[in-house]
């Protein structure tokens, strides 16, 4: 069974590796992948093995100064300083267990000054000596400082330590940051040794073993290290000696059980939980992002094809003799009777008569197309915007799929610069009707003439082809089939003006459905990387309750 719970573990503690994971979930995932690397390698551990023997305690209890008096050499910083030491140190006389505390192994520099650690490395302190051929002595930072990274470290030097001395001092042997540590010590069946150092009277020696049996320690072995300028000496069965760190490391199924047992609970609460908490929030907003997939815009260009159409119409010899110019000329009457003198007296002066334009034709502004799909887009990512920001596991998070706005306003760029080539080649060329009239008003006697009058008055030509027919030849039944050809006309230039602006209408709504598309599908990507999947994190939890049952 033991083999199959360490495979199991190995298996949960490489899923929990894989995981893809935020920067500020990284933090705490890795503190757990520590735990569990650390019960796998309890289970690894026999009696025969040389015990991983870690000193812990709090700010300036002289930690580093005892294992320098034990080695009888400076082999570790020591300040007076608080918070001097900063990572584990390892004095050894040879390599680590591979993988031990879940950190790089690193040489120190023999040529400089003690080490004082590093948080994210073991520093190793080699050294030929009859006390370390049988323990490696792991010096630690504080418990109880103001670097919470420091009190990381020491708690992951704890959980992965064979035994443990725990050191205090007279003025901080009743810290609180060192009572669970007592517990958790006993829960696993550590060898442990408690050390005061710098004691000064008996009474304070007796004191903190009485603390210890309330704290739930059977039988403590207190030992002690006078002050150096202290007058009072302990019992010498009292004096910490080398030979009291030989400690066995202990390899109870209890304890490995109970190490197992903890350090999956707390991957259950302190990754997974969350992990799950934030994966339904994720679920949740993908849900309502994914309903705007049906979000279109509507985009009318054809105010940009009227003008074409009024260009077309006027450049029609049709239109010029058609009812239709005779209903815009009765229209502008009441202005053109106004300015009738003037007209009369250019004609008399210069023999050419001339219907003044009292109507210019409009010049309206076309919409900004460009303008109103930008905005199409840009409030699609508000609204996103605003779906996310309504999550309280999600608000804070910083957004990186927003697509570029100016992706939309191209696209409608592109499709009425189109559209505009298209309308400069139908505005240059002349309609069908009035190309095929002036080629034969070309072969008949007194064509261009005939032209200037359709300009100046159609109507009363009209009226005079019809009165006498025999001036003009035929012209008069050319004139009076314009009054149908150009309702004809009219309407088949309009269809296709008309069936272009549509088809560019179309152009850009479904360009923009598919940037609407791709804006989602980043949004939906980017909340993915929140969180792993359900179907990682449900792996997770299979292979957590695998563990917990088989330890």
């Amino acid at each position: 069974m033991a083999t199959r719970t360490s495979s199991e573990l190995d298996s949960l503690i490489r899923r929990l590796a894989a995981l893809p994971l935020a920067d500020a979930q990284k933090a705490a995932a890795g503190r757990v992948h520590s735990d569990l690397a650390a019960a796998a390698f309890h289970r690894t551990r026999s009696g025969g093995d040389k015990p991983i023997v870690a000193l812990v305690g709090g700010t300036g209890v002289g930690k580093s100064s005892i294992v320098n008096r034990l080695i009888g050499a400076d082999v570790t910083a020591t300040s007076f300083r608080r918070t001097f030491t900063a990572g584990p140190v390892a004095i050894t006389n040879d390599d680590l267990p591979a993988g031990l505390f879940d950190l790089p192994h690193v040489d120190a520099d023999v040529a400089g000054e003690p080490p004082r650690g590093q948080a994210d490395r073991v520093v190793l302190v080699r050294r030929s000596d009859a006390l370390l051929a049988r323990l490696t002595l792991v010096d630690s930072p504080d418990v109880d400082g103001e670097r919470p990274d420091h009190h990381a470290v020491a708690d992951r030097i704890f959980r992965w330590a064979d035994a443990v001395i725990f050191v205090v001092t007279p003025e901080k042997y009743q810290m609180t940051e060192l009572q669970p540590y007592y517990r958790l010590a006993g829960r696993y069946g550590i060898p442990k040794l408690y050390v005061m150092n710098k004691a000064d009277s008996t009474a304070v020696v007796d004191d903190y073993a009485a603390l210890l049996r309330r704290s739930g320690v059977l039988d403590p072995t207190v030992r002690v290290v006078p002050r150096d300028d202290s007058t009072w000496q302990p019992p010498a069965d009292q004096l910490l000696r080398p030979e009291d760190l030989i400690l066995s490391p202990g390899v109870t199924p209890t304890g490995q059980k109970q190490r197992v047992f903890d350090a999956t609970a707390r991957a259950a609460d302190q990754v997974l939980q969350p992990l799950l908490d934030l994966r339904q929030a994720i679920d949740g907003v993908v849900g309502s992002v994914r309903a705007f997939a049906g979000d279109a815009i509507d985009v009318d260009v054809h105010p940009l094809t009227q003008q074409l159409q009024h260009r077309m119409r006027d450049r029609s010899v049709l239109y010029l003799i058609g009812p239709q110019r005779i209903l815009d000329r009765v229209r502008s009457m009441p202005g053109a009777l106004v300015r009738l003198p003037r007209s009369v007296w250019d004609w008399t002066r210069g023999g050419e008569f001339k219907m003044p334009d009292t109507q210019p034709p409009a010049r309206n502004e076309p919409p900004d197309f460009k303008t109103i799909v930008t905005e199409q887009l840009q409030s699609l990512q508000s609204r996103i915007d605003d779906v996310v920001k309504q999550s309280p596991q999600l608000a804070e998070k910083a957004s990186t799929w927003k697509l570029d706005a100016g992706l939309a306003g191209a696209i409608a760029e592109d499709e009425v610069a189109q559209l505009r080539q298209w309308l400069e080649t139908r505005w240059n060329a002349n309609p069908r009707d009035t190309a095929l009239l002036m080629k034969l008003l070309r072969v008949v006697p007194g064509g261009a003439k005939i032209t200037k009058y359709f300009e100046a008055a159609p109507y009363l030509l009209a009226i005079s082809c019809v009165a006498t027919s025999h001036m003009l030849g035929h012209i008069d039944v050319l004139v009076l089939g314009g009054y149908s050809a150009f309702t004809w006309l009219t309407e088949k230039l309009s269809n296709e003006v008309g069936a272009r602006a549509r088809q560019t209408n179309t152009a850009i709504a479904m360009r923009y459905e598919k940037l609407a598309t791709r804006q989602i599908d980043a949004a939906v990507a980017w909340l993915d990387t929140l969180a792993p999947l359900r179907r990682q994190l449900d792996e997770i939890a299979s292979a957590l309750d695998r563990v917990r049952a088989e330890a």
